[in-house]
């Protein structure tokens, strides 16, 4: 399905900022990211262990009251389903993202500095033992509609890193449930062609995990 080229480019993300319930789970957790080596041989891919603090349900309280706002707030009138209402909504979505995520991840005395100087990644990490189903955007030369078609359309958590940037919905003057997770993906040693490429995968197929930055480039 094609959408749009400039009407997908944002994310709650921007701006250094990160957006998400009532609840973090207990953290951090030891999670395996970043394949080092072994890829296309029958050795285990080896992992740098980085500690990740389990955020999905900070992130889904955050797609419940967004899409709340729209679903009640604009979609029902019909003089406010424009993209002028959707830039606002946008903005409307940092807000929410910083209120709801950022600030519920930071503690003691850093809830009260500037949000923006938080650095974290949100890493979209799928949850089945086994594949997962991933739409990957596929480029035309030419053509800035966005196309969800790429021949990989299957994941493992253990096959590349995947960065949170906004939730997704097919139609986005309609009623939205944000049914997908939005990525971007920033590694995946047996595919390199598609690093840096966006990609959709389903909200019930993945959690959530906030990831220090360490130096390493967030998505903005």
């Amino acid at each position: 399905m094609g959408l749009p080229a400039d009407r997908r480019a944002g994310s709650p993300l921007d701006n250094g900022n990160s957006l998400a319930l009532d609840r973090v789970e207990p953290g951090p957790r030891n999670l395996h990211v970043l394949p080092q080596a072994g890829v296309g041989t029958d050795k285990p891919v080896a992992w740098e262990e980085t500690p990740m603090r389990e955020v999905t349900n900070l992130m889904d309280h955050y797609r419940i009251v967004a899409q709340t706002i729209w679903n009640v707030g604009f979609w029902p009138k019909p003089e406010l389903q424009n993209w002028d209402s959707w830039d606002r909504f946008e903005e409307i979505k940092r807000l929410l993202f910083n209120s709801l995520v950022v600030a519920q991840l930071q503690e003691g005395d850093e809830c009260c500095k500037d949000l923006s100087t938080v650095n974290q990644i949100y890493q979209v990490v799928p949850s089945d033992p086994g594949p997962v189903p991933i739409m990957i955007h596929r480029p035309r030369e030419g053509d800035r509609n966005r196309y969800w078609d790429d021949p990989v359309n299957e994941i493992k958590a253990s096959d590349a890193e995947l960065h949170f940037l906004d939730y997704f919905d097919w139609n986005d003057m309609g009623y939205v449930d944000f049914r997908y997770y939005r990525v971007r993906i920033a590694a995946f040693p047996s595919q390199p062609h598609l690093v840096g490429r966006e990609a959709l995968v389903e909200r019930h197929h993945a959690g959530v995990f906030a990831v220090p930055t360490s130096g390493r480039q967030a998505d903005r």
